[in-house]
């Protein structure tokens, strides 16, 4: 902003609209500047139509304007400014119209100003929502000690109290699976999976299974209340190897296909269980049928057999 002659005063104004805020919370302005030995002109605290100074004023409605910013007396390098808080001059809930302006009567490089890098900053709409839910054994009594864990766009952990319950905060249009853990417990179902949240998920509920082995034995395992396991259920391979090392778990279907295997790094005398949720390899869910799992490793060398139905 300059004028085109010297000796001639000029009022230069840049007036920028953004119309129909009311959305917005708040409304802020950064920006970098730089002037040329610009006389300082004081901008009032407020002003109708136009007003022979230098600075930036706001408006609601483009003629009666109020101060936002004074521009000061010395600004001869690129210096950045804000953010500035629109809001605490004027409303933010309908138009608002921001004015740049500078006078004065020579031109760029005896006076003048340079305005650049000009931002509006809109605070993003809250959109937080909430994950909740109570881990609790068959019975209805809640799990102590349970770490549940966060994962996808956001991750936390969260362990429960005596009443099972866990909550997470997060924040919708993003994807999430929640996972309980605790030693020598098996969980149903293993996890929870959210994609894409646009509501809070209440009643995000887990039963808890407490599973000891038998002394003496060394594998065994369990899943599904009647002795065979649904597809939205998961066995439990329980361990209790007699020395340290590593064990690995292959399960075959009938054909003698291998369709899901792991290895576990376990410690002598020390219970480990694994889970699996009746999928393959690739994360899809195997056929109803009768399946072989062969644990082999650290002493164990047994073969057992699983049903999985629909």
């Amino acid at each position: 902003m300059d004028v085109t002659s010297d000796r001639n005063y000029n009022l230069n104004e840049l007036i920028l609209l953004y119309p129909n805020t009311s959305g917005y919370s708040s409304l802020s302005l950064s920006f970098a500047t730089i002037e040329y030995n610009d006389e300082q002109e004081i901008m009032s605290s407020s002003f109708t139509g136009h007003e022979n100074s230098d600075g930036i004023a706001v408006s609601n409605d483009g003629t009666n304007w109020y101060k936002l910013w004074q521009y000061p007396s010395d600004v001869s390098s690129w210096t950045e400014y804000g953010p500035l808080d629109i809001g605490s001059v004027i409303s933010v809930s309908g138009d608002v119209y921001i004015k740049f302006q500078q006078y004065d009567n020579y031109v760029i490089d005896s006076d003048g100003i340079l305005w650049d890098d000009i931002e509006i900053s809109i605070p993003a709409a809250v959109n937080n929502i909430l994950i909740s839910g109570y881990i609790c054994d068959s019975l209805s009594n809640g799990i102590s000690g349970v770490t549940v864990d966060l994962s996808g766009y956001k991750t936390a952990s969260y362990t429960t109290s005596s009443s099972g319950y866990y909550e997470f905060v997060v924040s919708k249009g993003n994807s999430y699976t929640v996972t309980p853990s605790k030693s020598d417990f098996v969980f149903m179902p293993l996890n929870k999976n959210y994609s894409l949240l646009s509501s809070n998920q209440s009643s995000q509920n887990f039963t808890g299974y407490e599973i000891t082995m038998q002394d003496g034995k060394v594998a065994e395992i369990r899943g599904g209340e009647k002795g065979y396991i649904k597809k939205d259920e998961s066995a439990s391979i329980i361990l209790k190897p007699a020395v340290s090392g590593t064990v690995k778990i292959k399960i075959y279907n009938l054909k003698g296909q291998i369709v899901w295997d792991k290895a576990e790094n376990v410690s002598a005398g020390v219970q480990d269980v694994v889970s699996w949720a009746c999928k393959n390899t690739s994360n899809k869910a195997v056929a109803s049928g009768i399946y072989i799992v062969h644990i082999k490793g650290c002493g164990i060398d047994v073969k057992k057999k699983i049903a999985v139905v629909k």
